[in-house]
């Protein structure tokens, strides 16, 4: 840094009551300690270099990209918690290689920065925070947020600010300095994941409200299936209680005799064969018929009280 640009950053100090920032200037051993937290604490200007990152970033950097081809559908904030896990239970030796890691950056924004304050864009960037100043006090109006602001910029832009490594390395989330590029796309990723989440509850809601429709159809199909099911079931309970019935009372009517052509007597376990015999009989016309047989058949099935059924109006009528 030249004189000129050396006076101009120490005056700006001295308008704004800080002379520890004057003494700063040219001094890198003199650190600017005690900044709160979340603060920003590095130069914004153009072609200001870029700020060095804490190991945490670094790491959150090499495995966000990793997880998200792991996990594509895992939420913005799912990973955020992930990696944060990830950090807490990493070994010492894999943290100590991410430390290194950052402190490597910190030197290259150290010696990126002392070449910076030899550049025009550097000595313009004092320029104006002067001219600033004067036009303030000039108009009258009370120059102390405007002091403050010139104060920190003043003593953050002469010298090389701090790098905390581990002031932000244990934390339990991502706890990036705002306004910075990180800062950015980590807030513009949130915000795409949020639009995408709010798309995807109202495609859900639709879908849920198109499946509740047909749940209530599928209920009141259900409800009409099991009636005639047990419609069914009392018809078919009729139906084998009238053929038992037929089937006693062809028994009952033989009396145990021997009909013509069989070899033995009817009976409840071979009545079902008997029938289909004496239905063979009366379909088909080129076999001989008994007519005894069938007309004692007859009078059997006449004596019975049959039921308002098809299939018993049918036996009835073919018999």
């Amino acid at each position: 840094m030249d004189a000129a640009t050396s006076s101009k950053a120490e005056k700006i100090a001295k308008t704004n009551g800080d002379h520890n920032a004057a003494s700063q200037v040219g001094d890198d051993s003199n650190k600017n300690r005690g900044w709160p937290k979340g603060k920003k604490r590095y130069l914004k200007a153009p072609g200001a270099p870029k700020q060095p990152l804490s190991g945490y970033v670094h790491f959150l950097n090499d495995r966000r990209e990793s997880l998200r081809k792991e996990q594509p559908d895992i939420s913005f904030a799912d990973i955020s918690k992930k990696l944060a896990g990830e950090w807490s239970t990493l070994g010492a030796e894999e943290k100590q290689r991410y430390h290194e890691k950052a402190e490597q950056d910190k030197e290259r924004y150290n010696k990126e920065f002392s070449e910076y304050q030899g550049t025009e864009d550097y000595k313009k960037h004092l320029e104006n925070i002067e001219r600033k100043e004067k036009e303030a006090k000039e108009g009258g109006a009370p120059p102390k947020k405007k002091s403050k602001k010139a104060e920190k910029l003043a003593a953050s832009k002469a010298a090389p600010p701090p790098v905390d490594d581990d002031s932000r390395d244990e934390s339990n989330g991502l706890d990036l300095p705002i306004f910075t590029e990180e800062f950015l796309e980590f807030n513009k990723a949130r915000e795409g994941e949020l639009r995408q989440l709010k798309k995807q509850v109202g495609e859900m809601e639709e879908q849920n409200a198109v499946l509740g429709k047909h749940v209530e159809t599928m209920k009141s199909a259900i409800g009409k299936l099991e009636m005639e099911t047990n419609m069914q079931n009392q018809n078919s309970s009729l139906i084998l209680s009238h053929v038992d019935a037929l089937k006693s009372a062809v028994v009952q009517s033989l009396k145990g005799e021997v009909p013509r052509g069989e070899k033995e007597p009817v009976t409840m376990d071979n009545v079902d064969q008997f029938m289909r015999k004496l239905h063979k009989m009366l379909v088909d016309k080129s076999l001989p018929k008994s007519e005894a047989l069938i007309g004692h058949v007859r009078g059997c099935f006449a004596q019975l009280n049959y039921p308002q059924t098809s299939i018993s109006e049918s036996l009835k009528t073919e018999l």
